[in-house]
């Protein structure tokens, strides 16, 4: 019999009681402590267990996954950067061609000049572009209440130095302590 199944037939009494228990009285919350208890001990096997076969693999995993990180990285860094100088190419090309349009329409630049200028700038290419749409908030103020996002951790870290912010409700919840 494997070490699971072992530890299956040991706990299932043990989870159907705490599936069955009602706690209604500080008997039966005492009940469910030695049960938390020993709950946990399985749990604390089970993870034993588990980790005589994970945490070689894990190990093997990292130091695999760190040779080969280097290269990783350095053709991860070579990618981004050729792409962004693409983008920025692209992006010339049609700022340029925009500056023409807006010269012809402001009678700055004649048509014939302008199709001249803007067959310099379509050379024929294999690269081929997709637009993105992106955004940039440039006013917090402006921007629309459920827009903003909560930063969970600044309303922590101020509540852990006793400082309420409004909007926010504080509460305290009671929680069992692991007990072995």
């Amino acid at each position: 019999m494997n070490e699971i199944t072992i530890i299956e037939k040991e706990a299932s009494p043990l989870v159907a009681k705490a599936e069955a228990i009602e706690i209604k009285t500080p008997m039966a919350l005492d009940l469910a402590v030695g049960l938390l208890s020993d709950l946990n001990k399985f749990v604390d096997r089970i993870t034993e267990e588990k980790e005589k076969v994970t945490k070689p693999l894990n190990e093997a995993l990292k130091a695999e996954r760190g040779r080969w990180k280097p290269l990783e990285t350095a053709y991860e860094v070579a990618i981004a950067l050729l792409r962004t100088k693409m983008t920025a190419y692209q992006t010339f090309k049609k700022n340029e061609a925009e500056k023409i349009a807006e010269r012809v329409s402001n009678g700055k630049m004649k048509i014939e000049t302008a199709v001249n200028k803007l067959a310099t700038l379509d050379t024929p290419t294999s690269a081929k572009f997709r637009e993105i749409k992106k955004f940039e908030v440039i006013s917090l103020k402006d921007l629309p209440l459920e827009y903003h996002l909560a930063n969970e951790v600044a309303i922590r870290k101020a509540m852990g130095e006793g400082v309420e912010i409004k909007g926010v409700r504080y509460f305290v919840e009671e929680v069992p302590v692991n007990v072995k």
